[in-house]
Parts: structure tokens; sequence; C-alpha cells
């Protein structure tokens, strides 16, 4: 990870693509690497940007079993996908989500990408991702001490 963010800090590109067509942010799901995703978006990793396979962050994070008990980075991922689906663009789903075992949780799922998002939902994700992401250092300077760390303590649980 230390590697990564020195890459990150020189400039490398976030949303580069390898030759699997995937990005850092694609892969880091993927690993189910809360860590590696949260550093990635805070340098403007794009959350939106499906895979050459038209895969979304949530799903590739879905397609691999032991990520299936990781709630929170789950939690941070349908917080920050818009439009919420659980399918590729081929319309298929993640391979864990078509284990009987977790039927419960692909018909939670599948019942909340059917919901309508609030429109404050919506705001929420919008702003954080527009004008807090990578901007912990500048919002620290300007903002009292503390108040940036409660305040994304705060947007944390609310999502």
């Amino acid at each position: 990870m230390l590697m990564l963010w020195m890459l990150l800090e020189q400039g490398a590109e976030p949303n580069a693509v390898n030759k699997a067509g995937m990005t850092p942010l694609h892969e880091a799901c993927s690993m189910g690497n809360e860590d590696l995703v949260d550093l990635l978006l805070s340098y403007g990793a794009s959350i939106y940007k499906l895979s050459e396979a038209g895969e979304n962050c949530l799903y590739l994070f879905l397609n691999h079993m032991p990520n299936v008990s990781n709630v929170s980075l789950l939690v941070k991922l349908l917080s920050l996908t818009s439009p919420l689906t659980v399918y590729n663009q081929k319309g298929h789903l993640p391979l864990t989500l078509t284990k009987p075992c977790f039927f419960k949780q692909r018909d939670y799922l599948m019942n909340l990408t059917r919901q309508p998002r609030r429109l404050q939902d919506i705001c929420k994700t919008d702003l954080y991702l527009t004008h807090v992401r990578g901007k912990r250092e500048e919002l620290r300077k300007i903002l009292p001490d503390n108040f940036t760390s409660v305040a994304l303590q705060a947007y944390i649980k609310l999502s």
C-alpha cells in the first residue's frame, strides 16, 4: 500500500486501465481491500468507471465469496454506487450471489436496487465525491481542529 501511495503522490493516474481492462480501484474492490479502496478514492479514482467487461466496483466486490463478509466495504460501495446495480452489462449476477447459501443476501441486494434512492443520499454521495474525497489536507487547513475528522466520520456513519 505504501508503494501505491508513493506512486499516487508522484502523480500516477488512479484511473489507469491494465491489460485486463481494470483500474486499480476495480482490483482493490475485487480483493475486498478497504484500505486500498479508500486510498484510491482519496486520489480521485472513479467509482463510476466500468471494467472492460462491463462490471462496476460493487459487482467485482461481490464476485468473490470472501468479500461478502466485509460488511463495511459492502456498505461503502452500496452508498457510492450509482446507479445501484448488482448486474454486469451482460445482465449476469456476480458468481457469489448465484450460490444457494447467498440467496438471502442476493434477495436483499435485489430489493435495494429496486428502491429509489433518496435525493438526500444521492446529494450526499455527490458532495463527498466532488468536494471531500482527496481533499482532507485542504479541509484541515480551512476548518477548525478535529472538525474534518468528525465530519468525515459522521459521513461514513450516515452512509
